[in-house]
């Protein structure tokens, strides 16, 4: 039952809130501003992708990750590299950014789940299910996972309305 107190009301909120404060500027000055931090580049340009996907920028995130050197790619540039490919519905090529970014951290939870978010689609429930279960080990309190998790256990019919993708990286400590 959905009422105006429950947790998805509060995350909804919450996103519309964080979209609202990002929109009140303009593109260049959000990149001036993230760019203007001293952190890697990859992460600057991690973070500003983010902010263009969040913002429904996804073409112009995509061609900025494009033109970054090979050398640039890191963790989070393959990551959201997947995640265009997931927004774009090429599972596929998600499958692959996803599978680079457990190349260089076998605990990145956001990937683990995505992927078997990936197989759960395909109906490979095995794999699925080792994805979630690996996903879970590393972080314990992952709701996205233990929940695509569950779905397998349901036997319950399984589509992309149910099946919970993760569009961000993960904060450090769920």
């Amino acid at each position: 039952r959905r009422h105006s107190g429950n947790t998805t009301n509060h995350v909804k909120k919450s996103h519309q809130a964080e979209i609202d404060v990002l929109s009140q500027y303009s593109l260049p000055i959000l990149k001036r501003a993230i760019f203007a931090r001293r952190l890697p580049s990859s992460r600057n340009l991690a973070d500003y992708v983010s902010v263009l996907f969040r913002l429904g920028h996804w073409d112009e995130g995509f061609r900025d990750l494009m033109r970054a050197p090979q050398t640039m790619h890191s963790e989070e540039i393959d990551f959201y590299l997947g995640i265009y490919f997931l927004y774009v519905g090429n599972y596929l090529r998600a499958e692959e950014q996803f599978a680079r970014v457990l190349g260089k951290n076998p605990k990145n939870g956001a990937a683990l789940n995505n992927l078997g978010a990936i197989r759960l689609l395909a109906h490979d429930l095995e794999r699925a299910d080792a994805y979630f279960t690996e996903a879970l080990r590393w972080n314990t309190g992952y709701l996205d996972a233990a929940h695509n998790k569950k779905l397998i256990e349901s036997r319950n019919e399984i589509n992309a309305s149910v099946v919970k993708l993760t569009w961000r990286e993960l904060r450090p400590n769920l």
